[in-house]
């Protein structure tokens, strides 16, 4: 069960949902200086801010050079022993078919892998982060018991009674790209440092209820009109859902900002506060590799993007190119010529 913060919220779902609105709080106060910057960096990548005069776009051209050059072929993931010995045939068949169902995922016909890390790549090159989380899809069916299995003649019980299961049909992991603005987390100075990590979903209404049940009052903050342009304008209303992992206290929490009481997935067994244990209990506890994050130093983990640090060298290229272009639009041809040759420039 999660820690109360030395008793400032009650250990219900009433007061994590107040412990994450102090959470968000501190989070987006120290993201926020990147948040702006990257959207200026984005601005102009896309070309897309005022022009004081003529512009040699070296920025969005570098990062496009950086972009194919950095990522072309899927990964594949390599397994081998750790001792080659000869006659280790069970170490050998184990690490082909190790080799074989991890790579199963990356390959996948839909290309949902190879998709996701180029989408993380171009976020990491301009934004300055890039993230991809890994998601565990398992299908299952229920299997009915079984009597036992005895000999008509004697007796004997042939084969014990099996009771009923659920069997595991498939079982893969998928990939999902993680917008750069839509995570937040603790305030850290390095990634192992990091107390939690949360990404935001948008969710219709009826989403909610399949996952959630029925929850009263969840705000829907997409609409047919929203008010920030920057948001993809939809018919239908949406809900921000953040999933948070919380590494501190070995759980997960599903928040939505304005809401009474965090929420909890359906046929899960959760804690009394609203936090359901680690679901997947894998070495380092977060499902995603640590992110690619631009221009971090070791006293505080916020990305610093590219054009940032260098928009004042942008700025000087661009103030010669436009003093450039205006000296050459004023140059004007003169001089003296005998008339009995052609016009000049025929």
């Amino acid at each position: 069960m999660a820690e109360d913060m030395d008793g400032q919220f009650d250990d219900t779902r009433d007061g994590s949902a107040k412990r994450w609105i102090a959470e968000f709080k501190a989070a987006r106060n120290a993201l926020e200086s990147w948040h702006t910057s990257a959207e200026e960096c984005v601005a102009r990548y896309l070309d897309d801010v005022p022009r004081d005069g003529q512009r040699l776009n070296l920025y969005p051209a570098g990062i496009d050079l950086k972009e194919a050059t950095l990522y072309g072929n899927t990964p594949s993931v390599d397994v081998s022993r750790r001792d080659n010995d000869q006659d280790d045939d069970d170490a050998r068949v184990a690490a082909e078919l190790l080799k074989r169902l991890l790579n199963g995922d990356l390959e996948r016909t839909e290309e949902a892998f190879p998709n996701a890390i180029g989408l993380a790549l171009k976020d990491w090159l301009t934004p300055g982060l890039g993230n991809i989380w890994l998601r565990l899809e398992r299908v299952t069916k229920p299997t009915p018991a079984q009597e036992a299995k005895t000999d008509p003649a004697t007796g004997a019980e042939l084969a014990p009674a099996v009771p009923a299961s659920t069997e595991v049909v498939s079982e893969e992991v998928a990939s999902d790209y993680v917008y750069w603005k839509d995570q937040l987390w603790s305030p850290c100075r390095v990634f192992g440092e990091c107390r939690w990590w949360g990404r935001m979903a948008l969710l219709s209404k009826a989403s909610i209820e399949k996952k959630f049940g029925k929850e009263e009052d969840v705000p829907l903050a997409m609409g047919a009109d929203p008010k920030d342009p920057k948001v993809p304008k939809t018919p239908w209303a949406r809900a921000e859902v953040w999933e948070i992992w919380d590494k501190e206290n070995s759980c997960v929490w599903w928040y939505v900002h304005g809401h009474p009481r965090v929420l909890v997935p359906v046929g899960v067994d959760a804690n009394e506060n609203g936090s359901v244990p680690d679901p997947l209990g894998i070495s380092g506890f977060w499902p995603f590799p640590e992110p690619l994050v631009e221009g971090n130093t070791t006293s505080k983990l916020v990305p610093r993007p590219s054009y940032t640090r260098a928009q004042d060298l942008y700025a000087g290229i661009d103030d010669t190119y436009t003093r450039e272009r205006l000296l050459r639009d004023a140059i004007d041809a003169s001089g003296v010529y005998d008339k009995t040759v052609a016009e000049l420039g025929q």
